[in-house]
């Protein structure tokens, strides 16, 4: 059994100011949900429906995306910080029982087969490849 990628691919890019917020380094609009290198974040109301779940090793705090052409923020977003990293060569070896989120790189976020389960059952849209299928 192995677990799931979760197939996000952003138009923008943003950068984590020492102050906490997230600053735009690529314009375009925001997405739902945005991945990059060491962060995830997430539209709030999707993750207010993850947050119901009992998922392991993750924390939710408030994100603040910051447009310094227009000098706007935006804090409708929460910051998802997962917990539990693997490397390509472990993932025969996962322990993949009960809902969990998993992050390869500090970029790729997977999940285990029972949390896209539950994520598809909440009606998040989001895509899935199995294992590394989708890695060169």
């Amino acid at each position: 059994m192995y677990p799931y990628h979760v197939e996000i691919s952003n138009q923008i890019g943003l950068y984590q100011l020492h102050d906490g917020r997230f600053q735009l380094i690529k314009q375009g609009p925001l997405e739902p949900v945005m991945i990059g290198y060491k962060y995830i974040l997430l539209k709030n109301s999707i993750a207010d429906q993850l947050k119901v779940l009992d998922i392991d090793r993750i924390k939710f705090k408030p994100a603040i995306i910051f447009n310094r052409k227009e000098e706007t923020e935006d804090d409708s977003y929460t910051q998802m910080e997962v917990n539990h990293h693997f490397e390509p060569g472990s993932i025969h070896d996962l322990n993949l029982d009960g809902l969990q989120f998993l992050l390869l790189d500090h970029r790729y976020l997977f999940v285990t087969p029972d949390l896209k389960i539950c994520i598809e059952a909440l009606g998040i849209n989001w895509e899935f490849s199995k294992g590394l299928s989708n890695f060169g």
